[in-house]
Order: C-alpha cells, then sequence, then structure tokens
C-alpha cells in the first residue's frame, strides 16, 4: 500500500493558522498534513480497502514548533513507522464538534470521528473503531450560576 504525504496548503495557498484563545490571551499556531492512502487487499481478511484521504491538524505554541512536529509525522508516516486512522467516540472529541454527516445521503450519523495517529502494525486493528474521549465536553447549562 502506497501512502503520500504532505503539507496541506488549502485553496487560498494557505499552510498555517492561528488563533488566540479569548479566555487567556495564548495564541494556538496550526498546520496540517494531508495523507492519501491507496486502497489495497487485506491478506489475512480478503477484504479490499478503499483509497483514504486524511487531514491532520498538528497544534502548538509557536510556528516553528507546529512545523517541526509536522515535519517529524511526515517523515514517520512516510517511513511507515505510524499510520493514520479514523476513530469514532458516541461523545464530541472537542467543544464544537458536529457530528458525522453521510456524505452520500447528507443524513447526520450519530457519532464523532477524528483522525489520529497510531503505530502502524496496529492501523488495521484500530481503524474505524469507537473509542473513549479522553475527555468529555461540559453542559455548560447544567453548571450552577
Amino acid at each position: 500500500m502506497k501512502t503520500n504525504v504532505k503539507l496541506f496548503v488549502d485553496k487560498n495557498g494557505v499552510s498555517s493558522w492561528e488563533k488566540t484563545n479569548a479566555s487567556n490571551g495564548e495564541t494556538i499556531h496550526s498546520v496540517a498534513i494531508s495523507i492519501e492512502k491507496e486502497g489495497d487487499l487485506d491478506l489475512e481478511t480478503g477484504f479490499a480497502r478503499a483509497d483514504e484521504k486524511f487531514n491532520y491538524f498538528i497544534k502548538a505554541n509557536s510556528l516553528e514548533r507546529a512545523k517541526s512536529l509536522a515535519e517529524q509525522y511526515i517523515k514517520a508516516i512516510a517511513s511507515g513507522i505510524v499510520a493514520p486512522i479514523r476513530v469514532f467516540s458516541d461523545v464530541p472529541f472537542y467543544a464544537g464538534q458536529t457530528k458525522d454527516i453521510n456524505p452520500s445521503t447528507g443524513v447526520e450519523l450519530d457519532r464523532y470521528s477524528k483522525v489520529a495517529l497510531c503505530p502502524a502494525n496496529d492501523a488495521v486493528a484500530r481503524h474505524r473503531q469507537f473509542i473513549v474521549a479522553k475527555t468529555t465536553v461540559a453542559n455548560t447549562e447544567s453548571l450552577p450560576a
């Protein structure tokens, strides 16, 4: 299976973003890597996997650090040390995340998803599996005033 991985550049030629946290004034810098995996045949299960595309976002306190991490991830993915996977959860992974939508029907699915990296030898077993999100998003309506 062939994997192509590179720094993501959007249609406007932008490859990095920054956002300031309103509550503490901290600036977070983000870059993304674009990963394209050619489909293959899983000889163990006999299942033919389709081509897949992933965008993996990396956040850091400085643009230099975010780009450095992106370069490290690109090398690790290209060398086959780690692999991208999509994981699902019953709860959002971050505040404001919307549920997945079936692209064929436009119907909202009862799950959330994100791209993650894992050791390459575990990727087949972990890909498209439900996991327990490390944190849950607080329901601010239930907090005392």
